[in-house]
This record gives C-alpha cells, sequence and structure tokens, in this order.
C-alpha cells in the first residue's frame, strides 16, 4: 500500500469517527434543549387563563431567562467538546503522517490556543461560531437557516420561468 493510499484510507476511517462524535455531540445539546423545552412547558401550564398583562409578562421574562441559560449551557457544553476536539486532531493528524510515511519527518504542531483562536475567528459559511451559539433572545443573533439551502433557492429562483 502506498503512503497516499494508507493516509486516504486513515482520513476515511477517521472521518467515520468524526460523524459519530458528531452525533454524540448532537445528543448532548438536544438534552440540553429538552429540559429547557419541559421546563417552559411548566411554566406554560403554571398560567392562569385569566391573567393579567403583567402577570404573563413576568411569565415571559421568566421563559426567556430559562431559553438563555439553555443556550448558555449548550454553548459551554459545545465549546468544551470543540476545545478537546482541537486537541485530538492535531495530535491525529501529526500521528497519521508520521505513521504513513517511510521517512520520518520533523512536524511542529500549533498550540491548541492558537487553534481554537483559528476557529472562533474565521466564518463558518460567512458566520462565526460565537455567532451562531447566541441566544435567540438576543436581538444581534442571526436567525438560524440553512445557508445552503438558501443558495439553493436563489439559484433556482433566477431559473424559474414564473
Amino acid at each position: 500500500m502506498t503512503t497516499n493510499e494508507e493516509i486516504r484510507d486513515q482520513a476515511i476511517a477517521h472521518q467515520i469517527y468524526l460523524l459519530r462524535y458528531q452525533a454524540q455531540i448532537v445528543r448532548k445539546v438536544t438534552e440540553i434543549l429538552k429540559e429547557t423545552e419541559a421546563d417552559i412547558k411548566a411554566q406554560l401550564a403554571q398560567i392562569n387563563t385569566e391573567s393579567r398583562t403583567q402577570e404573563l409578562e413576568a411569565q415571559l421574562v421568566g421563559i426567556k431567562a430559562l431559553i438563555d441559560a439553555s443556550w448558555a449551557a449548550a454553548t459551554k457544553e459545545l465549546a468544551t467538546e470543540l476545545s478537546a476536539l482541537v486537541e485530538y486532531e492535531a495530535a491525529h493528524q501529526d500521528a497519521v503522517i508520521q505513521e504513513a510515511t517511510p521517512v520520518r519527518l520533523s512536524t511542529i504542531m500549533p498550540a491548541p490556543d492558537l487553534l481554537i483562536a483559528a476557529v472562533e475567528s474565521k466564518p463558518f459559511e460567512g458566520k462565526l461560531l460565537r455567532l451562531m451559539t447566541r441566544s435567540p433572545n438576543e436581538s444581534s443573533a442571526p436567525k438560524p437557516c440553512n445557508t445552503r439551502m438558501a443558495s439553493w433557492h436563489s439559484i433556482t429562483a433566477k431559473h424559474r420561468p414564473w
């Protein structure tokens, strides 16, 4: 097996691992958000339908606080996982190259702090990571959207006859 084939095979195996890891993180964050949903439903169940406006506004403030807390918890969990992944990925890629090449190469791995800073400053699909994890209650938070679908719709809209 050539070096390129070995690196390719390891990259494929690693991608499968990353997809499993992604599913695990999605489950964790979803669980955080589901717990918040249950708390919100409990608060809504306590609302007296004959309540006055002030009481409803007080409930709304409490619900917004729950949503903000769940986004903060989800963001913290995501940041923790991504920080660990940064360190792992740097070491893994170095190990793949070292194992696959027939000669010993000296490599310099970037510091984890440098990698984290790069992730936090470079846009993903045109948005910074920190903007993607803001609570929906924050006025400057972008609305979640699938930019690929939005792009597809804008492209196909140009070619529609109607």
